[in-house]
């Protein structure tokens, strides 16, 4: 009869399993890690996706009446159509404060130019469109739609976002810049529906890392 020492026998066969054992093991352990990290990444990829597209949803009909007011101001620079044109376009859209277009040489103190709105509201002597933020984002992004960070308004108090573009004539000549005025409250409450999971919470953030929404504000 053949015989096993006891050496050996732990070696061919308690050493494999003890192997086998801890392979498992931390195979295991991988994937309880990875599994779940690799669903959140994939739930949250799909969430931010929808909530990217509830956010074009909700600005898209800005972007389109912008351009429809590009092309109008490029066919003519008489203020009383414009400024009929800002009222019919803003009154489009129930979110929009304000609608309006000033020409790149406007200027109360000097007469020179004009702005015309469709919320009645006149620029003061000291106003000058190339000092705003805005009207400056809009020459720096010329026949592309500008975004201004989120701000607080300082009459409504409420968030909003000023979108912009710039006008030109049929030659490409700068004639001056439309805006527009917008409240983020219906994106705030938005973005509080979306989340990856029950303990999670998603927020918009500003181009400059700012909050656009948390729960702390």
């Amino acid at each position: 009869m053949k015989t096993v020492s006891l050496r050996t026998l732990f070696l061919g066969t308690f050493i494999p399993l003890v192997l086998v054992t801890l392979l498992a093991g931390l195979v295991a352990g991988w994937v309880s890690n990875t599994v779940p990290r690799l669903y959140v990444q994939s739930k949250a990829e799909s969430v931010i996706a929808r909530l990217d597209g509830e956010v074009m949803s909700y600005i898209q009909p800005v972007m389109t009446n912008i351009d429809d007011f590009v092309r109008f101001g490029t066919m003519t620079d008489d203020p009383q159509v414009l400024e009929a044109l800002t009222i019919a376009l803003g009154a489009d859209l129930s979110y929009v404060i304000s609608f309006y277009y000033t020409t790149e040489d406007f200027h109360t103190g000097t007469g020179s130019g004009f702005y015309v709105g469709n919320d009645g509201w006149l620029p003061p002597d000291d106003w000058v469109p190339r000092e705003r933020g805005w009207f400056r984002n809009a020459l720096s992004h010329s026949g592309q739609i500008a975004y201004e960070d989120a701000y607080v308004d300082a009459m409504t108090g409420d968030l909003c976002l000023t979108v912009a573009k710039t006008v030109t004539d049929s030659s490409g000549t700068l004639r001056g810049v439309v805006a527009v005025d917008l409240l983020l409250s219906n994106l705030v409450k938005m973005a509080s529906t979306f989340s990856v999971s029950p303990r999670s919470s998603l927020y918009l953030v500003a181009a400059d890392g700012s909050y656009i929404t948390h729960t702390d504000e």
